[in-house]
């Protein structure tokens, strides 16, 4: 039997509770759960076929038929004491959206950053092809993955401070932005993600991600901080012209038009730009109260998960680094539409993402024609 051993720190609020919705709860459940998700998006670029990947996964992770191979264990954990203020705190407040209120209220109980543990992961009868697939998938989610509600978000980062597997290293948490670049780089080639050239049927690496160090600083969540005022000054049409006591930037005046025009009984042609950003998202005109939702037409799919992931990194005892993936790939199932709806009228179109939507919030400039992110820099491609 193999054993990996994952040493962990928090980085960033985590949005996490069991049966008890009033209380938080670390639950390795829902790590085995974001496990196969990064099992699922590093592992698709070898096989190239859902079935196959199916078959695969199961045979680790266990399904209604097959018990699963791997078994977690908490050995340690040590829970944060240091409350988190979200007041005044406008990018944090837009990233936890609906886990965090407008004037800076959390909604939803979080585990405080510096909360700390470690994970056992016991392996059982796993041939050498499966442990190295599942090592490669803890390294994704050490190099890009979050835990809870807003994991997309930047909320709930999760540091990597060591990860082994039979006591030899596999990963170390970087003593700096460098080094990080340099693990992203190696950890990028070494899985022939670039081979895999059309876009994936679901969120996987391919030679359409692309990941950046958009930011560096020494307080992580001043640093997620700044990434949400910066998106939302991006993204908004803002009230009189003005969010966050700042002029909006006004980048998306036809999504705009298309949803004030619904006020007048035009129907809708085409979607938003911002649906890049991930569905559903609503629609709200403080003026003449008038609301719109645009969202998958679907009684099976609700939602379309943003393609867009922060994540922020301790690099070095008081140095933090954030790093944005974007895992192209098909934006909706090809019968499935966008429907933008009001109480009175509603039309469904098809999806036609703009993936230059999130390019240019990355590479692009704010009202003062600045860089929006001055210190980017590009790891791949």
């Amino acid at each position: 039997m193999s054993k990996f051993t994952l040493d962990f720190e928090i980085i960033t609020p985590m949005f996490m509770a069991g049966a008890n919705q009033k209380s938080t709860e670390f639950r390795l459940q829902s790590f085995k759960g974001v496990l196969r998700f990064w099992w699922r998006a590093v592992t698709f670029a070898k096989y190239q076929s859902i079935n196959k990947l199916r078959i695969e996964e199961d045979g680790i992770f266990g399904s209604t038929e097959k018990a699963s191979r791997i078994t977690l264990n908490l050995e340690s954990y040590r829970k944060g004491r240091t409350p988190v203020q979200f007041k005044n705190k406008y990018g944090l407040i837009y990233l936890g959206y609906c886990a965090v209120g407008f004037r800076g209220n959390t909604t939803r109980r979080y585990i405080p950053p510096s909360t700390t543990g470690r994970i056992s992961i016991f392996c059982k009868g796993l041939s050498n092809d499966q442990l190295e697939l599942l090592k490669q998938a803890l390294t994704a989610f050490a190099l890009f993955g979050n835990m809870g509600s807003k994991s997309r978000k930047g909320y709930g980062s999760f540091s990597v401070r060591k990860l082994t597997l039979d006591n030899e290293i596999v990963y170390e948490q970087p003593r700096n932005a460098g080094k990080l670049e340099k693990l992203i780089k190696n950890f990028f080639a070494a899985n022939r993600f670039s081979n895999l050239r059309g876009m994936p049927p679901f969120s996987a690496f391919s030679s359409q991600t692309r990941i950046d160090i958009i930011d560096t600083g020494t307080d992580a969540l001043e640093l997620l901080n700044i990434i949400g005022e910066r998106m939302v000054l991006y993204r908004s049409w803002g009230r009189n012209g003005r969010v966050m006591n700042r002029p909006a930037e006004r980048n998306f005046k036809k999504d705009h038009d298309l949803i004030k025009d619904m006020q007048y009984g035009k129907k809708p042609t085409d979607h938003p730009d911002r649906v890049n950003f991930g569905l559903p998202h609503n629609y709200f005109f403080s003026s003449s109260k008038f609301k719109a939702s645009v969202e998958p037409d679907s009684k099976e799919i609700n939602r379309r998960a943003s393609p867009l992931f922060i994540k922020i990194h301790k690099v070095g005892d008081r140095s933090y680094a954030a790093v944005s993936l974007i895992l192209r790939s098909q934006f909706l199932p090809q019968n499935i539409k966008i429907k933008i709806s009001s109480r009175k009228i509603s039309n469904s179109v098809q999806a036609r993402p703009d993936w230059s939507v999130l390019d240019k919030f990355l590479d692009g400039v704010d009202k003062l024609n600045k860089p929006r992110f001055p210190k980017k820099r590009a790891v791949v491609p």
